[in-house]
């Protein structure tokens, strides 16, 4: 039988690597993505998210609690914002 894999968090990730994340439950997945894209984008990363409508402003959501000003990143084209549906 496999070993099961060790655990990896975001902080694990390196400069060009691509995870995946999966979750059980939305509330979940956006604190963590928020707390991720935060460093990223007060580094001045560029942060490109693919999501539904409902998720992009519960992210936005989450971002502004951080102190994240989401409408002057989008406008620096740093934070890209795309639809799930139409991507």
């Amino acid at each position: 039988m496999p070993k099961p894999q060790s655990s990896v968090t975001w902080a694990d990730i390196k400069p060009h690597d691509h995870a995946v994340q999966f979750y059980t439950d939305d509330a979940t997945l956006l604190s963590e993505l928020a707390g991720f894209m935060s460093t990223g984008l007060r580094g001045r990363d560029t942060c490109i998210v693919i999501a539904t409508p409902e998720h992009r402003q519960q992210l936005a959501n989450q971002l502004e609690s951080l102190n994240i000003d989401v409408e002057e990143a989008i406008n620096r084209n740093q934070y890209v914002i795309l639809d799930a549906r139409e991507t």
